[in-house]
């Protein structure tokens, strides 16, 4: 279902309304046979941040301002240990 209008210009626009889906339509079930472990438990852990390349690199960048007085900030739950996981990427 759409909505037909003008815009401030006098362009031809097209709004599409949003409508309630179905839980059928927001579930997808994911192949799990390509994993090859059971529970995270069976991988070995990483250092560092896996899969967080902006904060890789919004590390990297602030760890090479050398003004006095410039801090990071980083925020992340508890049990995701990014202390650790900071000292991981600052020793390398």
């Amino acid at each position: 279902m759409g909505l037909n209008g003008s815009d401030a210009d006098g362009r031809q626009e097209t709004r599409v309304l949003a409508q309630k889906l179905s839980v059928d339509e927001l579930y997808r079930r994911a192949d799990l046979s390509a994993i090859p472990f059971l529970t995270t438990a069976d991988i070995e852990a990483i250092d560092g941040l896996a899969g967080q390349p902006r904060a890789a690199e919004a590390l990297r960048f602030g760890t090479q301002i050398r003004a006095s007085g410039f801090n990071l900030c980083i925020i992340g739950s508890e049990d995701a240990r990014m202390e650790h996981a900071i000292k991981a990427v600052l020793v390398r």
